[in-house]
């Protein structure tokens, strides 16, 4: 087809839309000025409305050979029909709350039947946008004991169908995206506990679990599969648990138990979804959903010290996870819930006297674990690219800092502590000093030598002035004793590389 066909082409498109829009709009004119002229009543404006949406769809399913013309005519006519049925219940009272509700749904199915007859998208969306409008175009709330709940589910389930069926992102998005919304208003308007359940339920079937199994399945691997599921994957836990929090009654801890079972679930995808011929990229962003729910799980069943030693297990797993699979969004979420966590327990610490007996305590083990998982994430994303190295460097920093600032806070509790702080910090030093000379790293053994620098400094100004004598005259032999060995110890290792001759000596001949 050449350039100028295909412009023609698309020009009749656009002139067969706004004909049609003209079209519409002359008929409602028309329906206006006959209602103020009192040509005719009411039941046969209905009767008149009803009779042209149904020619409108019998003629563009008449004409085939005209695609364009034939998808705009079906779509008109069903939007005809959708404003009839809402004029005959909502203006007239002709139709009661459950026969409106029937007809509109009725009318949807036509859509959504035309749809897949002509194979067109847009004509899907139609029907699914005017299932989910139906009840609130009738006005009224539907009976049983899960009400609106489960006609809600129902369309969700039919635009997971049709996605199912048919690579069409815009009804899954048009089911996911219009049914969460009318469930989130449920849950506001005060939904049953069984209502919700059944409602994330459903949503869970239709909007995570399809989208995830099309993307195995489709051996292709389309971008819409794999879009659809990997969005599924991001936002439909989250979404699920948040209104199971905020619309029931039961214990939260029960509800954290749910959480923690969904996020094992995910947690298990990860490595099945490859085998079953899932795109990479859905199964890393599982990680996403396992973590949230995790998290989750943790606010609703834990409290205090364990709370925040949980929340800040998750972000640095959160961390190493997004560092392995190249998920950013992870790391940065993973990076973010490390800080929050850390920085609470900071403030708790700094708020509190230290408990007794030190170290020992239940408060004490908690921070000390939690500067253990920066330690951790230290050394566990060092190897990756240049943003994670100098993360690395800065989780290695705070847990290095941390513990010497731990000991200073718990030591402080026990008369002459400033004493005990300095031998920790010093002994603290000497280990890092030795560590980073025996590995080569340099930065290590700089940071040790500088932290005896500290504990000597401390030794003058601090201990000097308030701990007993003998603690002063132990203190300072005890560091003039270890500074020397430490002196020595260097100082033999550099004569020794110093005085090694580079190259063997030759054997002498006899």
């Amino acid at each position: 087809m050449s350039v100028r066909q295909e412009q023609s082409g698309e020009v009749g498109k656009n002139l067969a839309r706004l004909g049609l829009g003209l079209l519409l709009l002359g008929l409602v004119f028309l329906f206006r000025h006959s209602i103020e002229q009192g040509w005719i009543g009411p039941e046969a404006r209905i009767a008149l409305g009803g009779l042209i949406g149904l020619v409108m769809v019998a003629t563009g399913a008449l004409v085939p050979h005209r695609p364009v013309f034939a998808r705009l005519l079906q779509g008109g006519g069903v939007a005809a029909l959708y404003l009839t049925a809402f004029a005959s219940h909502r203006v007239y009272g002709m139709l009661g709350t459950t026969t409106a509700l029937v007809v509109l749904a009725a009318i949807s199915s036509l859509g959504v039947g035309l749809a897949l007859r002509e194979q067109e998208e847009s004509l899907a969306v139609v029907g699914l946008l005017g299932a989910l409008a139906a009840p609130g175009l009738i006005g009224g709330r539907i009976e049983g004991p899960l009400g609106d709940v489960a006609y809600i589910g129902l369309v969700m389930l039919l635009g997971a169908g049709l996605y199912w069926f048919r690579p069409w992102y815009a009804t899954l998005l048009t089911a996911a995206v219009g049914g969460w919304s009318l469930l989130a208003w449920q849950v506001w308007e005060s939904t049953t506990n069984q209502a919700v359940i059944f409602g994330v339920v459903n949503g869970y079937l239709a909007t995570f679990l399809v989208p995830v199994v099309v993307s195995c399945r489709r051996t292709d691997q389309s971008r819409p599969a794999v879009s659809a599921a990997v969005l599924a994957s991001a936002v439909v836990p989250v979404v699920s648990v948040v209104l199971m929090v905020a619309g029931t009654d039961f214990d939260h801890r029960h509800l954290g138990l749910v959480a923690l079972s969904l996020a094992a679930i995910h947690l298990a995808l990860r490595p099945g979804i490859p085998r079953l011929g899932g795109a990479a990229a859905v199964a890393d962003t599982q990680l996403i959903p396992a973590v949230t729910l995790a998290g989750f799980a943790a606010v609703l069943t834990l409290e205090g010290d364990i709370l925040q030693l949980a929340l800040a297990s998750l972000g640095i797993g959160m961390v190493v996870g997004g560092s392995r699979t190249r998920l950013e969004p992870l790391t940065v979420l993973g990076h973010m819930l490390y800080i929050v966590s850390a920085a609470i327990l900071l403030a708790a610490t700094l708020g509190t006297a230290p408990s007794a007996p030190p170290i020992v305590n239940e408060p004490a083990l908690v921070r000390l674990a939690v500067l253990s998982l920066a330690a951790a994430a230290g050394w566990l994303i060092a190897g990756g690219d240049d943003l994670d190295q100098t993360m690395a460097k800065a989780y290695r920093a705070t847990a290095y800092v941390g513990l010497l600032g731990w000991f200073g806070h718990e030591f402080s509790v026990l008369a002459n502590g400033q004493g005990y702080v300095t031998i920790a910090w010093g002994a603290v030093a000497i280990v890092t000093t030795i560590a980073g000379r025996t590995s080569g790293r340099p930065g290590l053994m700089r940071a040790g030598l500088a932290t005896l620098l500290v504990a000597v400094g401390k030794l003058f100004i601090v201990d000097l002035a308030i701990v007993d004598p003998i603690w002063r005259i132990l203190l300072f032999i005890g560091f003039g004793a270890g500074l020397l060995a430490v002196a020595f110890w260097l100082n033999s290792d550099t004569e020794e590389k110093k005085n090694r001759p580079l190259l063997p000596s030759a054997p002498s001949g006899k």
